[in-house]
């Protein structure tokens, strides 16, 4: 090393030097230990989050269908008690119709204008 300078040490020094030198190497060992068990806990929980994370999307996934069918039953009902003798086909044809009004553009007069949403936006 630059700028070390070399000691004689006698025997009585290194007797007393020792057991420190001893505890530091093994308080090294110990945090090293420490150190390696956070990163295997850290590693864990990240799988473990991972893994959180795609039941959350499974979950999700799962409700979006439900729903989908709920809907799709509901309009079916619907219709049904509008016309009980519609055919399926007809039938079908109602609920994606139906849908797509449901999820598509509004229509013209309907819902709020942007000037509706930048005033309600802008009470808060």
């Amino acid at each position: 090393m630059p700028g070390a300078k070399e000691v004689d040490v006698d025997s009585k020094t290194i007797k007393t030097v020792s057991p420190f030198i001893e505890y530091v190497d093994s308080s090294i060992k110990d945090y090293m230990t420490l150190i390696s068990d956070s990163f295997i806990q850290m590693s864990f929980q990240d799988l473990t989050g991972q893994r959180i994370k795609r039941i959350i999307d499974l979950v999700v996934q799962i409700e979006d269908m439900i729903k989908s069918m709920v809907i799709s039953f509901g309009i079916k009902l619907t219709e049904r008690d509008k016309n009980p003798v519609i055919s399926e086909e007809d039938l079908e044809k109602a609920v994606e119709a139906k849908v797509t009004e449901l999820t598509g553009l509004q229509k013209e007069g309907q819902g709020l204008d942007q000037a509706g949403i930048d005033e309600l936006l802008a009470n808060f």
